[in-house]
């Protein structure tokens, strides 16, 4: 029997600019170091998906708020990634696409609380990243093949919309190390999330791909042993269950090709989501109907599969600007803790600390706790001591300043120092508290955004209100 216990537990984090594949990376991580380690996968203000340090995805937060720690579940399904092999003899092995589940997983109330642990898993995991790009090689003394991982979502400087896109991308390179021809097989598991429409796709010349969108369950987890015992038998994934008394919030795509001695193939699968609306600033009145604003990205994408073909038909493109972003960053000669400060926390831009709404603003909470924004409004002595958006979206910047001198500033020159919602422009925005601080750090930020885009019309437009402001 395997151990899901890791083979090795030491702890090592290796900083330094060096080179995986294609992708640069700044950072990389082992052992115990991957407990820690969760990369956020989303654009602006779409909401994020986390890569674990061993692969598996958590942290499921496209619902409009913080949730840190969810994974959607039905039963013993939960979302993952999986590889089966088959070679000339009829040998078949098939592998969850996730490293050791950390030892404190296994000290729950009933057991083991990580999602997936009863399937067969690999060895150990590396993960190397340089946000977003992260790149996971996996090892496993006995499948016979390399598995590698790069996941990203495109960050494009200029570009909110492409740097915006609600999907994510799961790249599997995988090279057949036997001496002989296998039968290689990869497939994506969903599971539902209240109110989020969620798709996988696939290159449309990928392989012979299958999938499972009728699932039924007649007790105690058989659907998910019918699931995992065609799978490492035929390679595929099917509807199953007809008639059975209970459906499986769960959908699978599966893609089945051969590999040669020594062949390599890569292969994208894009995971979209798209969800209409979200809570404005009151989290409490999630799914009451009341409080609900339209999410920008639900106005560009009808559909999340929509969201995942416009990720893979875009890719060489978004792919290259990304990766040469971020070899702009790691080609200065900045020590690589300043390096990674300042590359790695641009993700707050895409977590849920920020949503974009169909108005096209960009609006702010002053952080996230777990399980909730942590005050709202686009607070300006908060915001004001950011200066990323200015450098790599101005757009979104000039939009949080037209809000400011704008609904945000009274004839006095008083700037309400927290943006409400809904936006009116009858006055009823101004009013309570000034922040002197903030005040003034979006007058700079509006020199900032002149000085960056170089838009005479706009600064002209803004002028007596800055003025205003200044004079205040």
């Amino acid at each position: 029997m395997r151990s899901a216990l890791p083979v090795a537990l030491a702890a090592v984090a290796v900083t330094g600019s060096i080179l995986a594949g294609d992708w640069p990376v700044l950072k990389t991580y082992e052992g115990t170091c991957l407990d820690r380690v969760k990369m956020p996968m989303g654009g602006i203000g779409t909401g994020t998906i986390s890569l674990a340090g061993n692969g598996a995805l958590v942290d499921w937060e496209l619902q409009g708020a913080p949730n840190k720690g969810y994974v959607p579940k039905f039963w013993g399904w939960a979302p993952h990634f999986a590889v089966r092999t088959e070679d000339a003899a009829g040998r078949q092995m098939a592998r969850v696409l996730e490293g050791p589940i950390p030892l404190h997983a296994y000290e729950g109330s009933q057991g083991v609380t990580a999602a997936n642990a009863n399937f067969p898993r690999m060895d150990a995991v590396t993960f190397k990243a340089a946000y977003p790009l992260a790149t996971l090689a996996f090892r496993d003394a006995e499948l016979p093949l390399d598995v590698t991982l790069e996941a990203m979502n495109p960050l494009v400087p200029g570009d909110a919309d492409a740097s915006g896109i609600p999907a994510a991308l799961f790249r599997w390179n995988v090279r057949n190390r036997s001496e002989g021809e296998l039968s290689v097989s990869l497939v994506a598991t969903l599971v539902d999330v209240k109110g989020v429409d969620q798709a996988v796709a696939l290159p449309p010349d990928a392989g012979r791909v299958t999938r499972a969108d009728e699932i039924r369950e007649p007790g105690w987890n058989v659907s998910l042993e019918r699931y995992w015992n065609r799978f490492l038998a035929q390679g595929d994934v099917s509807d199953q269950g007809a008639g059975e008394r209970r459906a499986v919030p769960a959908h699978q795509t599966c893609i089945a090709f051969s590999l040669k001695p020594g062949e390599s193939r890569a292969i994208p699968f894009a995971l979209g989501w798209r969800a209409e609306t979200r809570c404005a600033w009151d989290v409490r009145a999630e799914g009451t109907g009341t409080n609900r604003v339209v999410n920008y990205y639900a106005t560009r994408y009808a559909s999340a599969r929509q969201a995942a073909d416009a990720l893979l038909s875009r890719l060489p493109e978004l792919e290259e600007k990304t990766v040469a972003f971020v070899r702009s960053v790691l080609a200065h000669k900045a020590p690589d803790v300043v390096r990674e400060a300042a590359l790695f926390n641009l993700s707050t831009f895409r977590t849920e600390t920020c949503f974009r709404l169909a108005d096209g603003n960009l609006y702010g909470w002053e952080g996230c706790s777990d399980r909730a924004g942590s005050a709202p409004g686009n607070c300006t002595h908060v915001w004001g001591y950011e200066h990323a958006l200015v450098d790599l979206w101005p757009d979104l910047a000039r939009r949080m300043l037209d809000l400011e001198f704008g609904p945000q500033l009274d004839a006095r020159g008083h700037m309400t120092f927290r943006v409400k919602l809904p936006l009116k422009d009858d006055g009823s925005l101004t009013g309570g508290v000034a922040c002197a601080d903030g005040q003034m750090q979006c007058v700079v930020k509006a020199w900032e955004c002149w000085r960056k885009t170089g838009d005479d019309a706009w600064i002209a437009r803004l002028w007596p209100n800055i003025r205003k402001a200044i004079e205040f």
